[in-house]
């Protein structure tokens, strides 16, 4: 039997459910050229656009902020993507997937 899994926004979702999370506001962030930095009360949440299917995410706890070459793939395509604000969220959209941070 051949059985193949799909990774997608569910999936995501899941991982994220996994995190330990505390109450944090954002400060401020910055649009960066492959995603956004958030500067929160409890340290510094990243979101790197690796492609337009996969949103990397980092938290330290510390600033500044995460160190990111950890990762097996050095240097991701460039791929598009928008970073808006409305009201208390930041939303970091590609072709493929949305992620929305509530900085409150």
């Amino acid at each position: 039997m051949n059985r193949s899994i799909q990774f997608g926004g569910a999936f995501l979702l899941f991982i994220l459910t996994l995190v330990p999370t505390r109450a944090a506001s954002a400060t401020d962030f910055e649009k960066n050229s492959d995603g956004v930095t958030l500067h929160m009360d409890s340290g510094t949440l990243r979101l790197q656009v690796c492609t337009d299917k996969i949103i990397r995410i980092l938290f330290a706890d510390t600033n500044p902020e995460p160190d990111l070459n950890c990762v097996v793939v050095a240097k991701w395509p460039k791929t598009k993507f928008t970073i808006t604000e409305q009201g208390k969220d930041i939303w970091l959209k590609t072709a493929a997937i949305s992620v929305r941070v509530d900085k409150t």
